[in-house]
C-alpha cells in the first residue's frame, strides 16, 4: 500500500495529545511496515519532528501558509490534501485528528480522539461545536475506516451518530517505554518538586473536573497529617486555580502548578508522585491512566466506561461528585502500604497490555480493511 498521512496537527514543543499520538503511532509503524510506502504532508513548522524515518518514508512539503492556524489547516485538509494524495497515487489517507475530508477521490481513514458528548460539550466553544456539527458525521460516514481509542468510544459514537459499527475500528493508543523505566529510576528527580505528592495531569476545561479535584483534595488535607501536596500539569489559570484554593482554605504552597509539558517531561515528574488522580466526567480513554499505572503509581478515577476499559481492576473508581469517596480513596493508599504496592503492581501488570507497536499493527490493518472494502465496491 502507498499511505498518505497528514502530520498538520503536530508542532514541536507541543503539549497535545494528538501530537504526542500521531508521533508514537508512526514512529511504531516505521519500525513494523517495510513492505509499505508513506507519504508525510508536513508543514515548514513541524518538519524536523518527522526527520529520521526509514527510505520508504517520504515528506511531502507543504507552504507555510498550510499550518497557520487552525482554518488554515482546515482548509488544507479539505481542499488541498485529497487531490494532492490522488496525484502521488496513495491508496490511503489518514487524517489523525478527528476529522476527515468531506470529499476525497482517495480513501480516508480518521483517527477520532474526542466528541459532542453532552459533558464534553461544556468545554468547547460555540464555533467549535459549530465546526464539528458541519463536518464529523459526512466525514465520518465517507470515511474507510474510523480509529477509536477504546470500546466504550466506539459505542457511543456508533449510537450518537449513526454510525455502521463495523466501520470502527478500536485502537486503543500505547504508552512510551519511557514511563516503565522512569518507574525503574533511569529519570533523575526534579528538585523542584515535593517530596510527597498527588499529580494529576488536566486542564481547566469543565469535563475535567478540576474543582471537584480541589474539594476533593481539601477534605484530604483536614484528615491526614502529613505534608502532602498536590502538582498539576496541565494548562491551568493560575489566577482561577487561587480562586478555588482560597474558596476551599487550601495554603496556596499546598497545590503547585507545572502548567503544559511535553510528554518528553512528563516520565520524570510520575516517577517522583505517590499517586495519581485523575476525575473527569468523560474521556475517550484513559491514557494518562495507563502513564500513571506505568510509572508504578496506584490510581484514583472517576467511574467512567473508558477509564474502566482501561484501567481494569487496578485503580480505586469514584463517584465523579462524591469528595468524601475521593478523598477516603486518597487516604487510604497514602496510609496502607500495603494496598498502595497492590494497587501499583496491578497497574503496572495492566499497562502492559498496551504498546505503540500494537496500535501501529491495527492501524495498518484498519488500512487494507478500507482498501479491500474499496475495491469491493
Amino acid at each position: 500500500m502507498r499511505i498518505a498521512i497528514s502530520t498538520l496537527i503536530a508542532r514541536p514543543g507541543g503539549a497535545n495529545s494528538h501530537e504526542s499520538y500521531l508521533l508514537n503511532l508512526l514512529r511504531a509503524m516505521a519500525g513494523n511496515s517495510p513492505e509499505h510506502d508513506f507519504i508525510l504532508f508536513v508543514s515548514p513548522h513541524n518538519r524536523e519532528l518527522f526527520s529520521g524515518f526509514p527510505g520508504n518514508w517520504r515528506l511531502c512539503a507543504l507552504p507555510k501558509i498550510s499550518s497557520q492556524g487552525a482554518a488554515s489547516r482546515i482548509i488544507w485538509e479539505q481542499m488541498v490534501l485529497p487531490f494532492l494524495a490522488a496525484q502521488k497515487q496513495a491508496d490511503i489517507l489518514h487524517f489523525p485528528g478527528t476529522i476527515g475530508a468531506l470529499w476525497s477521490p482517495v480513501k480516508t481513514v480518521v483517527t477520532v480522539h474526542w466528541d459532542l458528548d453532552p459533558m464534553h460539550k461544556k468545554s468547547l466553544s460555540l464555533t467549535k461545536q459549530w465546526y464539528f456539527r458541519l463536518f464529523f458525521k459526512a466525514s465520518a460516514l465517507r470515511a474507510g475506516r474510523l480509529l477509536v481509542p477504546s470500546a466504550a468510544f466506539a459505542e457511543e459514537l456508533a449510537q450518537r451518530w449513526g454510525l455502521p459499527r463495523e466501520r470502527l475500528a478500536v485502537v486503543p493508543h500505547g504508552v512510551s517505554g519511557a514511563f516503565e523505566k522512569a518507574s525503574l529510576g533511569e529519570f533523575p528527580d526534579r528538585p523542584d518538586l515535593p517530596s510527597h505528592f498527588i499529580l494529576s495531569v488536566t486542564n481547566s476545561l469543565p469535563h475535567k473536573n478540576l474543582p471537584q479535584q480541589i474539594r476533593a483534595f481539601a477534605l484530604l488535607k483536614k484528615q491526614i497529617q502529613s505534608e502532602v501536596k498536590l502538582v498539576l500539569v496541565g494548562r491551568i489559570s493560575p489566577s482561577g486555580l487561587s480562586q478555588l484554593l482560597t474558596e476551599q482554605g487550601i495554603p496556596g504552597d499546598a497545590v503547585i502548578l507545572l502548567g503544559p509539558l511535553s510528554h518528553e517531561e512528563l516520565p520524570a515528574i510520575y516517577r517522583q508522585a505517590r499517586l495519581y488522580l485523575t476525575l473527569s466526567t468523560t474521556e475517550s480513554a484513559g491514557m494518562t491512566l495507563v502513564e500513571a499505572m506505568s510509572s508504578g503509581l496506584p490510581v484514583v478515577a472517576s467511574d467512567i466506561p473508558a477509564h474502566r476499559e482501561a484501567g481494569g481492576k487496578a485503580p480505586v473508581f469514584v463517584s465523579v461528585q462524591n469528595e468524601e469517596q475521593t478523598a477516603q480513596a486518597m487516604r487510604q493508599l497514602l496510609d496502607d502500604p500495603k494496598e498502595h504496592r497492590r494497587r501499583a503492581e496491578a497497574g503496572r501488570l495492566r499497562s502492559q497490555a498496551y504498546s505503540w507497536e500494537m496500535a501501529a499493527r491495527k492501524t495498518l490493518q484498519a488500512y487494507q480493511e478500507a482498501v479491500a472494502e474499496r475495491e469491493r465496491k
